[in-house]
């Protein structure tokens, strides 16, 4: 293939999702999993159900196509299966970062909460970002990796009374359209 192939492609510029390694249920009795049942009125279809002070936890894994110093916005996919009593559900995200290659030391966690209001209607597919004061880019390069936990917490007041399936979490990212010439560091980019 040509230079001319690997170089800055504006068309592939802009945003992409970060998809995780799926959400790892702890099995230890004290680790608080979800419940794995039938979704809403869909039993044919199983997820997992957060009560209060469930968790799990995933890794995302920073890309050869990541935007340098760009930032980036974690992100929960969820539904729920009542109308419930109008409360919001709050998720609670703890994540350290570390380039890779023994150039990164996880630093101490980070954590804040993504507040997400139940639609009103049952079984809609629900997205919730973090803000922009939420996102971040600290000790991200290319080959980075995020070690995260999501954790349904209370939300001080009365809580959301149906059931609560986190579906998915994942990160919002900026990408500039170009890989590297290296396979590892030093990483640069095609065209610049």
């Amino acid at each position: 293939l040509g230079a001319s192939v690997m170089s800055a492609n504006p068309s592939q510029q802009g945003w992409d999702d970060y998809l995780v390694n799926g959400l790892a249920i702890g099995t230890h009795p004290s680790s608080n999993p979800p419940t794995f049942e039938a979704m809403g009125n869909h039993p044919e279809i199983l997820a997992n159900n957060y009560a209060v002070n469930d968790q799990a936890w995933f890794n995302v894994h920073i890309t050869h196509n990541y935007k340098a110093g760009t930032l980036v916005y974690p992100h929960v996919h969820w539904s729920h299966d009542a109308i419930g009593n109008g409360e919001d559900v709050w998720f609670e995200l703890s994540y350290t970062p570390a380039a890779g290659y023994s150039v990164g030391i996880f630093p101490a966690v980070t954590q804040f909460t993504l507040v997400g209001t139940p639609d009103a209607d049952a079984d809609t597919h629900q997205i919730d970002e973090a803000s922009l004061a939420q996102a971040f880019n600290t000790n991200l390069v290319i080959d980075s990796i995020v070690l995260c936990r999501i954790k349904r917490i209370a939300n001080g007041g009365t809580d959301f009374d149906g059931n609560v399936f986190i579906h998915y979490m994942d990160f919002h990212v900026e990408v500039d359209g170009r890989v590297t010439n290296e396979r590892n560091i030093p990483h640069t980019k095609y065209g610049g």
